[in-house]
């Protein structure tokens, strides 16, 4: 008989973050950006660091909010912190 895996048994999960910058083809600096967000965080952690929103904003957020009743300030810290024209947070399932 297989030993039924545990929680020590299994692979950490991945949470994926990224930023997302679409670059002017002459100075390479960018001109919009998008940050996406697999999990939510606890704050600070998962914000962008300022000295990328220094040079350009971010545009537009897209957070998975699956998960966001479990943590304290989210997503309205992310938000916050991310200084955004315009969010998107949904619960999609399957992804």
């Amino acid at each position: 008989m297989r030993k039924r895996p545990s929680r020590g048994d299994s692979p950490p999960p991945s949470e994926l973050a990224f930023l997302v910058a679409f670059l002017d083809e002459k100075t390479d600096k960018p001109l919009f950006r998008i940050d996406y967000q697999k999990a939510p965080t606890v704050d600070p952690v998962g914000h962008v660091p300022p000295a990328f929103l220094a040079d350009k904003s971010i545009k537009v957020a897209l957070l998975y909010v699956g998960g966001y009743n479990n943590v304290a300030g989210a997503p309205t810290g992310t938000i916050a912190a991310l200084k955004t024209r315009a969010s998107m947070t949904q619960a999609l399932a399957g992804i």
